[in-house]
């Protein structure tokens, strides 16, 4: 594990002051909230999956992806796949939607660009969104998540975070302030008080 276990103890503490003594249900995280798959790593097939099961709250048309809201409205989220092959960094960019938190009524959008990608939780009420900087982890609750920013290579506004879709819009209500070195991703919630574990 590289990183510093210092900073990583400091992260932890205040993980658990914040969490508090919650207990992780038996069932899988994340399960109802990625189109029954939250450890996929293929974007695009994802994509699919999620469209086939929640068919009636979206679809795609050629490069857009359609949500429907609340009172027959839509919001359109487009790709421009065309930007990516010729090789456009400024405009490229492919967004699927990856899961849907049905409490939370929630949807999940993938953005991936030229270098990079961050995830979007676009409200089915009204079409807010609310940028995250990488996939959030979402614990036994289905409301608490953790966001472990794995990408080392990019400007982000932070390594590690929590956040809450308990509120509206869902909100980060903790990040690092400390540079944290090495490289990180999020491996599991372990049992008994919520205990985000992450690792290289």
């Amino acid at each position: 594990m590289r990183g510093g276990s210092a900073t990583l103890l400091r992260i932890l503490a205040a993980l658990l002051a914040i969490c508090g003594p919650w207990r992780l249900v038996a069932a899988p995280a994340a399960a109802d909230v990625y189109c029954g798959k939250d450890d996929f790593k293929d974007s695009k097939e994802q994509g699919k999956v999620c469209l086939a099961q929640l068919s009636e709250l979206a679809s795609r048309k050629g490069v857009a992806l359609v949500l429907r809201l609340d009172g027959g409205a839509t919001k359109t989220i487009k790709s421009n796949p065309k930007a990516c092959q010729e090789d456009d960094s400024k405009n490229s960019v492919r967004s699927h939607l990856v899961g849907y938190h049905n409490r939370a009524r929630l949807f999940l959008v993938l953005n991936a660009y030229y270098e990079g990608w961050d995830y979007l939780l676009v409200s089915a009420r009204n079409g807010a969104e609310t940028l995250l900087a990488d996939r959030p982890h979402f614990a036994g609750d289905r409301s608490t998540f953790v966001i472990v920013d794995s990408q080392q290579e990019y400007a982000q506004p932070y390594d590690f975070a929590i956040g809450t879709v308990g509120t509206t819009p869902p909100a980060i209500i903790w990040k690092n302030k400390d540079t944290v070195l090495g490289e990180w991703e999020f491996q599991r919630w372990i049992e008994g008080p919520y205990q985000p574990l992450a690792g290289d």
